[in-house]
């Protein structure tokens, strides 16, 4: 059965065939029995009689599916291989020991595709006296399933120019594939960079201080041994790299912004001027540090003078956690020694109360006020106990103190105070923990009093060393 419009078409093609053209083949698709469309090839054969008149037409069908599969498979194969000859990077098709080098091939390596047809052409014309050397390391990448990127390798173009060029190579059965890339300029700038650090390093590295030179565009260009030391990157590195990969944000953001107005505005900000910030080591952790820049212009050129703070601050930090200890010491001390004292007053009064109630003394309502005051003395000593050593010395002591807090907030004010740690007891630092529980502390005192609270939360989330507190 013909799909409509194809019969229709067969009765057009019949009705021009009677009127005496000659029409004798064409593409058609038919239904067959599974209902599924088939691409046929009709050819049609008239068939007339003694006086000349076309009594009928005879037709064949042949089935074209498979052609038609062959056909579209052909002209992707033709534009793929399109593809493959004119990539911007030069590519090679190794087949057995023929070798198809693409146009960027040609190009890169200064020689027809026919004269680099075979590996020996190729190992020959472009690596010279390095040949077997070369060859040698192929065979062992290629023995490997070629793992890596190789290279770059100097070749000998055939005008006898040196080219630097990198290969990524890859394997399937017997058949292999070659990317080229020519780094030629990076690998003399490579070499530039390294014969002005030999001019330079024996100055560079006599300097105690870390020392960082960008260029104009931000690119590091110089970096002294106290620059390893304090980033933790091998000059290679950095070198050639945007500073940006020394600074943790928001340091990076505000880099590129003030670079900007410097090169279009002139305008100084921190040039000239020490500024305290904070660096990033290769460990990605941070460190405080005091930055002086200086302009070369003539050389466009920024150096930066880094002076690593961190032992200062280490020092602070300890003094710091010296006069913590101190003031929890004398808050222990309060609750061990007031505490325990006012505590033995108050029951001794609470005794004689009684003795002098039961004797109907007049007496007896003093003590009992006396006893009120006692016990209003333990609390307030307690109070303030708890207020210069909040956190107990314990592993658990700063989740224990929140805890604590929450509940006494919760006690003394209608308002529904809870807290939620996680991993709290990671953090071991006693002078970190007093801060965090001051500033949760000072931020519900403020919640009670100024925000009308029906509700406050207080969370604590420790991880990889970062302390995220919020109220």
């Amino acid at each position: 059965t013909l799909i409509r419009s194809r019969r229709q078409r067969q009765m057009c093609i019949r009705d021009r065939t009677e009127a005496g053209e000659k029409i004798i083949s064409f593409d058609a698709v038919r239904l067959a029995s599974d209902g599924k469309k088939r691409e046929v090839w009709v050819t049609l054969t008239p068939l007339y009689d003694e006086s000349g008149q076309m009594i009928s037409i005879a037709t064949t069908e042949r089935d074209i599916a498979e052609r038609l599969e062959l056909d579209a498979l052909k002209a992707q194969t033709e534009r793929f291989l399109s593809l493959v000859e004119n990539l911007p990077v030069g590519a090679v098709y190794r087949e057995k020991d023929q070798l198809l080098i693409n146009k960027a091939g040609e190009e890169m390596t200064g020689y027809r595709r026919t004269e680099l047809a075979t590996l020996d052409d190729w190992f020959s014309k472009l690596f010279g006296e390095h040949a077997a050397e070369i060859r040698r390391q192929y065979q062992r990448d290629h023995s490997a399933g070629f793992p890596r990127a190789t290279g770059p390798f100097e070749i000998r173009r055939k005008n006898g120019e040196s080219r630097y060029v990198q290969f990524a190579a890859y394997r399937r059965d017997s058949h292999e594939v070659w990317i080229m890339h020519d780094v030629t300029r990076r690998h003399e700038a490579e070499a530039a960079l390294q014969d002005r650090e030999e001019r330079l390093r024996a100055i560079m590295d006599s300097v105690a201080e870390a020392i960082v030179v960008i260029n104009r565009d931000g690119v590091v260009t110089d970096f002294n041994n106290a620059a390893k030391q304090v980033f933790g990157y091998s000059a290679a590195e950095v070198i050639g790299q945007n500073i940006k990969q020394l600074m943790p944000t928001p340091y990076i953001e505000a880099h590129d912004e003030y670079m900007a107005n410097y090169l279009q505005t002139g305008e100084r900000r921190t040039i000239g001027k020490p500024r305290e910030m904070r660096g990033q080591r290769k460990d990605a952790s941070t460190f405080p540090m005091l930055l002086t820049v200086t302009e070369i212009g003539h050389l466009g050129i920024f150096v930066g003078v880094i002076h690593d703070l961190s032992m200062q601050r280490d020092l602070e930090k300890q003094i710091a956690n010296l006069s913590t200890i101190e003031r929890e010491q004398f808050g222990q001390d309060i609750h061990d020694g007031l505490c325990q004292q006012l505590m033995g007053l108050s029951m001794i009064a609470t005794s004689l109360k009684q003795k002098l109630t039961e004797q109907n003394f007049a007496e007896a309502e003093t003590m009992n006020r006396l006893c009120l005051e006692l016990q209003q003395a333990v609390k307030d000593a307690r109070a303030l106990a708890h207020g210069l050593a909040p956190v107990p010395v314990t592993p658990e002591g700063l989740e224990d103190a929140f805890t604590i807090l929450a509940r006494d907030v919760a006690e003394n004010t209608e308002i529904d105070c809870r807290f939620e740690g996680r991993n709290v007891g990671e953090l071991k630092d006693r002078t970190d923990a007093m801060e965090l529980y001051r500033i949760a502390q000072e931020a519900v005192n403020n919640a009670v009093k100024h925000a009308e609270a029906s509700r406050i939360d207080i969370t604590l989330d420790i991880e990889d060393g970062k302390s995220t507190l919020t109220v």
